[in-house]
C-alpha cells in the first residue's frame, strides 16, 4: 500500500445552491501557505484532510513542514519505527517521517509521538492501491 501527501488534495467546496457559505482554511501546496476558502458545511473529515477551522491551526499543522530550512536536518541514527521516546516529524527532504532531533537554528516542525501517527497525519492511502 502506498501513501501520498494528504496536503496535495484541495478541499471540496461543497455543492452550495442556497446554503450559507462559511470560511475555512486549507494548505495550498503550490504557494506553500494556508489559504482561505468557503464551503457550505464541513468540506472534509476534520484532522484527516486538508481542512482547518482557522489559519493558526493550518499553519501549525501544514506550513511547519515548509518552514524548516532548505537544508536537511540529517539522518537519525535511530532506524526503527519505535524511536525509544523520541518524537517523529515529516522530513520534506526525505519525503518520509523520521525521528526528530532538535538542532540549534532550526524551527521545530510539528512533532508526533510515533512514526505511524506521523504517517497517518501527513499521508493518506492511495485509493488505487486499496
Amino acid at each position: 500500500m502506498r501513501y501520498m501527501l494528504s496536503f496535495l488534495k484541495e478541499p471540496n467546496p461543497g455543492n452550495c445552491w442556497t446554503f450559507r457559505r462559511d470560511a475555512y482554511w486549507y494548505f495550498d501546496v503550490e504557494y506553500k501557505s494556508c489559504q482561505l476558502f468557503s464551503s457550505c458545511g464541513s468540506p472534509g473529515t476534520y484532522g484527516k484532510y486538508n481542512f482547518f477551522w482557522d489559519e493558526e491551526e493550518c499553519n501549525r499543522v501544514c506550513a511547519s513542514v515548509y518552514r524548516v530550512r532548505n537544508k536537511d536536518w540529517g539522518e537519525s541514527n535511530i532506524m526503527s519505527n519505535d524511536a525509544g521516546g523520541r518524537k517523529f516529524a515529516f522530513n520534506i527532504h526525505k519525503a518520509n517521517c523520521k525521528p526528530y532531533i532538535k538542532h540549534a537554528g532550526y524551527p521545530t516542525p510539528l512533532l508526533f509521538n510515533t512514526w505511524y501517527e506521523c504517517r497517518d497525519s501527513c499521508f493518506e492511502k492511495d485509493k488505487e492501491e486499496e
